[in-house]
């Protein structure tokens, strides 16, 4: 396994020499290659596409911050053109990134030691220079070049400290494969990993067809979409725990596009989303038995953020979870959210530290509770193995903070949850849950009423009265 998460830290590194454009470069490789290439179109420049792409990928070069260039050559054709790049990314250097990334995986996690020292030594972690050999080909025409060109690329791993164990999990020294279409107005690129096929002992390793990607404009300074996709996953401890995963997909699009700072993952956050998501399968086995199946999950949905306020929307299904014996099918959710956008971004990156900050702070709680809180459940059903549905839905409302007291001077709730049955109905395809039926039956009968051929439960939040009306009997709450 530590092979494994060491192999796969290094991969990341590669991807991100390749993707990552350096931060004082005001326009692109791409963009500037479509421009020259447009030009040598139009008869304004003398040059081929070849030329006008290697004139770029030496500029590229030139100007990168991430490794430095040992050698590099350019074949140029009529329509199809190659070459590679041989570098090395110094020890300092990834020992520094390291030492970065455990501080920000710390921040985030609201460690207390993020800036003490490192329980490791990232000297011993890298303790040489990462050299590499990235091999090209380009797929282009002076006659098509409107259209842009398509660059497929492999990564290949030379200092033989690293290269052994990752041949050892990938088996081979080239385990990244990269795909870069450039125009005609975007960069769509994708970085691909080589199967994992992996066993020691009785651990066991499946990772099959990794990429991750996304799009950016012709500058690559400007995101407009990213996603990846884990068609296969599984591992399996050798003692108690397995998961096996298929057809994981996550797929998410900026409507007013981000541009890349430094505070790039905050910005992400907080601008409008589209976003889909869904895995075909999922597997939990505990002790060798299928302790949860899950099939067909998806969801869909957008965040949008105007005047200050972020409203988000979700949907999602799932055709069929079963928990040891209990088999729900055709399972769905509906939600909506609306509530001040900079609550959202202080909780989205919140603490203990922000938490005792705002417990001191009256002022700045009351800013960010100062905007109305909604939230809905438009929907939440199942139907039982036999097609019996259960129904939820909610709504409630927050809103006009007056101290930690008092609360809010607004508070709205209501809701309802039906069964199109009754509960011994319900529960009785389940041997594990036939038994606990009467008992539900009793208790439930305190909550719920009659409803046709099946019972609801309908609630509601009585400010003025300090009750909550179940089933229009109010039920006093205790005041402060």
């Amino acid at each position: 396994m530590k092979k494994i998460i060491a192999a796969l830290v290094l991969i990341v590194a590669l991807i991100a020499g390749v993707f990552v454009a350096t931060k004082d470069a005001k326009t692109g490789v791409a963009k500037s290659v479509n421009d020259s290439i447009t030009k040598t179109v139009d008869g304004a420049v003398g040059k081929s596409a070849s030329a006008a792409i290697e004139q770029q990928i030496a500029e590229f070069i030139a100007r990168n911050e991430i490794f430095e260039t040992k050698s590099a050559k350019f074949y140029p054709g009529d329509s199809n053109s190659s070459g590679f790049i041989e570098g090395t990314v110094k020890k300092e250097k990834l020992q520094a990134y390291l030492m970065d990334g455990v501080k920000k995986v710390k921040e985030l996690a609201d460690r207390d030691d993020a800036n003490e020292t490192l329980d490791f030594d990232p000297k011993e972690v890298f303790p040489q220079d990462f050299d590499f050999r990235y091999d090209y080909t380009i797929k282009h025409s002076v006659k098509d070049v409107a259209a842009g060109f398509e660059m497929d690329g492999t990564i290949k791993v030379k200092t033989p400290y690293y290269a052994e164990p990752i041949k050892e999990v990938f088996k081979t020294d080239a385990p990244v494969n990269t795909h870069i279409l450039f125009g005609p107005g975007d960069i769509k690129y994708e970085a691909k990993l080589v199967d994992i096929n992996f066993a020691e002992d009785s651990e066991m390793v499946r990772i099959a067809g990794f990429s991750i990607g996304g799009v950016s404009d012709m500058s690559g300074e400007v995101i407009k979409g990213l996603n990846f996709k884990l068609p296969e996953f599984f591992v399996d401890d050798g003692k108690q725990i397995g998961i096996d995963m298929k057809g994981l997909g996550y797929d998410v699009t900026f409507p007013n596009e981000v541009k890349k700072s430094d505070d790039l993952l905050s910005k992400l956050i907080m601008s409008d989303i589209d976003y889909k998501a869904g895995i075909k399968e999922l597997v939990v086995t505990i002790n060798r038995q299928r302790l949860v199946v899950a099939t067909n999950l998806s969801s869909e949905g957008n965040n949008r953020i105007k005047n200050g306020i972020l409203t988000s929307e979700d949907e999602s299904k799932m055709e069929t979870l079963k928990i040891a014996d209990v088999l729900l099918r055709n399972i769905h959710s509906s939600v909506g959210i609306n509530l001040s956008a900079k609550l959202y971004e202080k909780f989205a990156f919140a603490g203990s530290k922000d938490f005792d900050e705002l417990a001191e702070n009256k002022e700045l709680l009351k800013e960010l509770l100062n905007d109305d809180i909604k939230f809905e459940i438009k929907d939440f059903s199942f139907e039982n193995s036999l097609g019996k549905k259960f129904a939820f839905n909610l709504n409630a409302l927050v809103g006009g903070f007056i101290d930690e007291e008092k609360l809010f001077e607004k508070m709205e709730l209501g809701g309802k949850a039906t069964i199109n049955t009754t509960i011994t109905d319900f529960l009785s395809p389940y041997d594990s849950l036939r038994d606990f039926a009467p008992m539900a039956e009793v208790y439930g009968s305190e909550f719920l009423k009659p409803d046709g051929q099946g019972v609801k439960m309908e609630f509601s939040y009585d400010k003025a009265n300090n009750a909550i009306n179940l089933n229009g009997k109010p039920i006093p709450l205790p005041r402060n």
